[in-house]
């Protein structure tokens, strides 16, 4: 009897550590994933479920397009790569209304919005940031057909 009884406890301390340094591994490559290396912010100012409200709202902002997504019209504003903190910091100072939403981009999308990011992060020109977010709406509006 203690010979099995001794087994079971091996075994189970055994079992324990392979887990503990199973869960340690697998634990390390979630956070990996989570980064956000590849994430686009895309600044939403609005959403409708019809196109020609979403183009009207549109027309009110310097930069935007209206982008289709789960059937709804969604007026987005701007997006950025590294610039999250700093836009939405520029949004609340101008008492703009809006939501951030994050997406996944693929390696290319992002190379080819980095030097335009580099450029919105260097400037605190509201006629420069403007322009630099349009780009990057119209760049992301390419992405998005594809």
């Amino acid at each position: 009897m203690k010979t099995y009884l001794k087994l079971i406890i091996g075994a189970v301390l055994i079992g324990g550590i392979l887990a503990y340094l199973f869960y340690k591994d697998v634990n390390k490559e979630v956070i990996a994933l989570e980064t956000d290396e590849n994430t686009l912010y895309l600044f939403q100012v609005g959403v409708f479920t019809n196109a020609s409200n979403a183009e009207n709202f549109a027309s009110n902002y310097d930069s935007s397009i209206v982008y289709e997504n789960e059937d709804f019209y969604r007026v987005l504003t701007c997006a950025t790569l590294n610039n999250n903190e700093k836009m939405q910091a520029y949004y609340d100072e101008n008492k703009i209304n809006y939501y951030v939403k994050k997406i996944t981009i693929n390696n290319d999308f992002k190379k080819e919005l980095e030097a335009n990011d580099e450029l919105l992060k260097a400037t605190n020109q509201k006629e420069a940031i403007t322009k630099l977010c349009q780009n990057e709406l119209d760049i992301f509006a390419l992405y998005a057909k594809n």
